[in-house]
């Protein structure tokens, strides 16, 4: 947010105090300054008169004009469509150097000779962009400095505000911190109504239908006021924030709620038919919005209406036909408060974010609305003309009932950990607004709705006592700890062991996009997020690898084409049996491109799906657990290469390359390999898993090779299995050819496997082996269908 220090010296005296002291101040409070922006100077531009315009001979868009700075006439050749004779202007001379540092020289432009510039309001520093000249007010003197009349003294601060404190969402807001801070007097001055005779009731009524989302709205109705541009301090006020003026009407709207933090909304009141109903939509109703976007609302959003018509989206923006107009003579004011929680939750349905929504959800001062509508009111009859007709519009609103907590001096300052007296803590809370009832009742201020609890009271004390004044303390930390749990364990341990193998450890957030996630997981089982930080951000996820794909299309992007990246997360599905979800701990890893050296012997080919898979396995073996790996039929893997992962039976987890669709849908061309592992199923494993010690045997091994020809279908891994459990003096099995051609047949593929044989007390003969094998090769026929080849 930006702050003028001009505008806070309204209400604070900020004299012999640095800017750099107001900037640590206000950061060291927790209002942390994040730059500061003196603005420059003109140098050579003063305030003059457009005598003349004519139209330039050699070019369609260029004017010829003369104007008169009090000292001269000087011809000069303007492109600004809004130029015309009579108007008050900045004017450049020759010599002039502007913010940013351009000088102005003597200029030839198509052949006629230019004598200064007439500069807009971006040339001058107050805006990005500007459409045109900047007009200065008729009375305006000819031949002033134009320093003096943009105040180009100024100093903004930009301030990042925490979202609890919603009170320095103004310019009162910070200047009442910088006066706790400096103990200096805060200035707010009355507010005082010169209303007509005639009543506001007789031409509108107000009707809140929903008043647990508007518990407060109020209308003032101002007649015969004329539209035209805004004072020009007005316009430098709403600049040095970052905002455009527009015209005197919406100017002074913006200009309330950038001071007071008030947000306020100005109906032409010929488009408000009977009266102002404040209700929930219709679901499906539509509204074009000021910015010429067509909305669809549903009905739990709070809309403001007339008898007839959506007029606004309450608390958010306006309807496009329903605003201020050029021809607008008449004025219906709105200044209310409505319920944080439903223009949040509607601002991010409909994807819309302005200044008044902002305010609105961190919740804003609802005491001062009615001095708010009266302030407003009377700067539209000063500066737009019009009479005030008498009386507030309003709904039967509540009177405010202020938060009120027990609490005690001596343990606010405790809960600090340093030493200040109870005087000192008391002097603190009432400085910023904390009302005192006895000596162990506070009350908060109606502004400051993020101090609910004594603990807060904690908090206002150390920030204006100073965080810096808190002496450095090494906690105290006890020696035994409570021991980590067996998934605890296993997570630790399978982090550092990826971390080994050379993957890297992202963290993503739990949430992401539903539409995004469909493509991965049944929808049946998402659970949404009722209020989504963004769109983007709905579906609480059920799988950990797409969050991963994220973080290597934005590395892809970036020129990175080789990854190994790791994650462990809980997962969130519906429970069925249960309104809270099913929450599961698990494990993703992702391999993408070709991350294989280049070597002088020549490019080193292999294939992901093995070096993945390797991954996986060198995980299980570490446990000691036997996994079995079956074609698998998840659907965003490749057809061909995947597998589903079993132990003992159970399904924990899937590995594969991600299908060739999917690679379109990522912008990515690299080939990705993912791996998922439930971990929680995985550690109830490694608990079942009982360690048995076995004598080595001091005798040599023996194998045997043996190649069977068998159905294309079959899982080789069930053949490993029967002949790894044929006998106690196979030690071991290896599958090390797989062969497939004419000479085997069509469906049928050879398979070679290593056995590998040991006894405990003699070496094997080949008689002994011999035997074995006979039998297994008849046992595979007999099982399997398997020939020997």
């Amino acid at each position: 947010m930006r702050v003028s220090l001009n505008w806070v010296k309204d209400f604070v005296d900020i004299s012999g105090i640095s800017v750099e002291e107001i900037a640590e101040k206000l950061t060291m409070s927790g209002l942390e300054v994040e730059g500061i922006e003196r603005k420059e100077r003109a140098e050579g531009v003063v305030t003059a008169k457009v005598v003349s315009k004519e139209k330039h001979p050699n070019a369609d868009k260029l004017s010829v004009c003369m104007v008169d700075d009090g000292r001269s006439l000087y011809q000069v050749v303007c492109g600004a469509k809004n130029v015309d004779a009579g108007q008050t202007i900045p004017f450049a001379r020759v010599g002039a150097k502007l913010p940013g540092g351009v000088v102005i020289k003597d200029a030839k432009l198509r052949g006629v000779e230019s004598k200064g510039m007439i500069c807009s309001a971006a040339e001058l520093g107050l805006e990005e962009e500007s459409d045109g000249i900047m007009i200065l007010s008729a009375d305006t003197q000819i031949g002033i400095d134009i320093n003096e009349i943009i105040k180009t003294d100024d100093v903004i601060l930009e301030l990042n505000v925490t979202p609890n404190r919603a009170d320095c969402l103004s310019i009162l807001g910070v200047a009442r911190e910088i006066s706790i801070l400096f103990d200096r007097d805060l200035k707010i001055g009355e507010v005082k109504v010169d209303d007509a005779s005639e009543e506001a009731c007789n031409y509108r009524y107000v009707k809140v239908l929903n008043e647990t989302n508007c518990p407060i709205y109020l209308g003032r109705i101002i007649k015969g006021v004329n539209i035209g541009e805004s004072p020009l301090w007005i316009q430098n006020r709403l600049r040095s924030a970052g905002m455009r003026p527009i015209n005197n009407i919406v100017d002074i709207t913006n200009y309330v709620m950038l001071e007071y933090g008030q947000p306020l909304h100005a109906f032409d009141l010929r488009m408000v038919e009977g009266g102002i109903i404040v209700r929930d939509a219709a679901e499906g109703e539509k509204i074009v919005t000021l910015d010429g976007k067509e909305r669809a609302l549903s009905k739990d959003m709070l809309v403001i209406a007339d008898e007839k018509k959506v007029l606004a989206v309450a608390g958010i923006m306006g309807g496009e036909y329903s605003g201020i107009q050029t021809d607008t003579s008449d004025v219906f004011l709105e200044c209310a408060y409505f319920k944080p929680e439903s223009i949040r939750m509607t601002a991010r349905r409909l994807g819309m974010k302005t200044d008044s929504s902002y305010r609105y959800e961190r919740g804003i001062d609802r005491v001062q609305t009615l001095k708010m509508v009266d302030y407003a009111a009377e700067l539209i009859k000063k500066y737009a003309g019009g009479m005030i007709l008498k009386g507030v519009l309003k709904n039967d609103y509540k009177e405010f009932v202020p938060n009120r907590f027990k609490f005690n001096a001596k343990k606010v300052a405790e809960y600090i950990g340093v030493e200040i007296s109870e005087g000192d803590v008391l002097k603190i809370l009432k400085k910023v607004g904390i009302s005192i009832e006895g000596n162990d009742t506070a009350v908060s201020p109606s502004y400051r709705q993020d101090i609910e609890r004594w603990q807060d009271l904690s908090e206002e004390v150390a920030r204006i006592y100073g965080y810096d004044k808190i002496p450095v303390t090494v906690p105290k930390i006890y020696a035994k700890s409570d021991e980590e749990s067996l998934l605890q364990k296993l997570i630790r341990e399978i982090k550092y062991m990826l971390a080994d193998l050379g993957y890297n450890e992202v963290i993503n957030y739990s949430f992401m996009s539903g539409e995004y996630l469909k493509r991965f997981a049944d929808e049946t089982e998402f659970v949404k997020v009722k209020n989504p930080i963004s769109a983007d951000m709905d579906t609480m996820r059920t799988l950990v690898f797409p969050g991963i794909l994220k973080n290597i299309t934005l590395n892809y992007k970036n020129g990175i084409r080789k990854l190994k990246l790791f994650e462990v997360a809980n997962v969130h599905m519906v429970n069925k049996k249960d309104k809270l979800p099913i929450e599961i701990t698990k494990l993703s890893f992702v391999v993408m491109g070709d991350f294989f050296r280049n070597s002088w012997i020549g490019r080193l080919e292999d294939d992901l799906f093995y070096y993945i898979k390797s991954t996986c396995q060198g995980i299980f073996d570490r446990y000691k657990l036997n996994a079995d790996y079956r074609a698998g039929a998840e659907r965003f893997l490749h057809p061909g290469k995947n597998a589903d992962i079993f132990i003992n039976g159970e399904k924990i987890g899937f590995i594969g390359e991600v299908h060739p669709e999917m690679y379109q849908f990522l912008d990515l061309e690299e080939p990705i390999y993912i791996c998922e592992i439930d971990l929680q199923a995985l550690k109830d494993k490694v608990g079942e898993a009982k360690k048995i010690y076995k004598k080595l045997s001091q005798y040599p091994f023996v194998y045997k090779d043996i190649a069977l020809i068998v159905g294309r279908d079959l899982p080789s891994s069930k053949i490993y299995e029967y002949i790894l459990n044929f006998s106690e003096l196979i030690k071991d099995v290896e599958i090390f050819d797989r062969y497939s051609g004419d000479k085997i047949g069509e469906g049928y593929v050879s398979l070679a496997f290593r056995i590998y044989f040991n006894h405990l007390e003699k070496t094997l003969t080949d008689e002994e082996t011999n035997e074995i094998v006979q039998k297994i090769i008849i046992g595979v026929e007999k099982e399997f269908g398997a020939k020997l080849r």
